[in-house]
C-alpha cells in the first residue's frame, strides 16, 4: 500500500493561510451561521490531526470512523468522514 505524506509533508513548508495575518477567512464548506474567522483554520488544522492520530492507532475504517465521531460529534458531513476512512483504512 503506498503511503501518502502526512499533511506537515505534503505542506512542504512555505507561507500558509493562516501566516498572512487575515481578519476573516471564508471557508468554502462550512456550517451556516458559523463566523469567518481566522479560527476556522486552527480547528480544521486540529481536525487533521486529530484523523491522523486516530488512523495510526485505529485497525479499520470502522474503528477510525468511530474514534473520529467520539472526538468530533457535531462535525458536518459524517459522510465525508466515513469516505476518508475507507480511503485510508481500505
Amino acid at each position: 500500500m503506498r503511503r501518502r505524506p502526512t499533511r506537515t509533508q505534503a505542506r512542504g513548508g512555505g507561507i500558509g493561510v493562516a501566516d498572512l495575518g487575515a481578519d476573516h477567512v471564508v471557508a468554502g464548506h462550512k456550517r451556516p451561521g458559523r463566523p469567518d474567522s481566522p479560527g476556522i483554520i486552527a480547528e480544521t488544522r486540529a481536525y487533521i490531526d486529530d484523523f491522523e492520530d486516530c488512523v495510526a492507532r485505529t485497525a479499520s475504517t470502522e474503528e477510525l470512523y468511530r474514534a473520529m465521531l467520539e472526538l468530533h460529534p457535531d462535525r458536518v458531513n459524517p459522510g465525508a468522514l466515513w469516505g476518508s476512512a475507507r480511503s485510508v483504512k481500505g
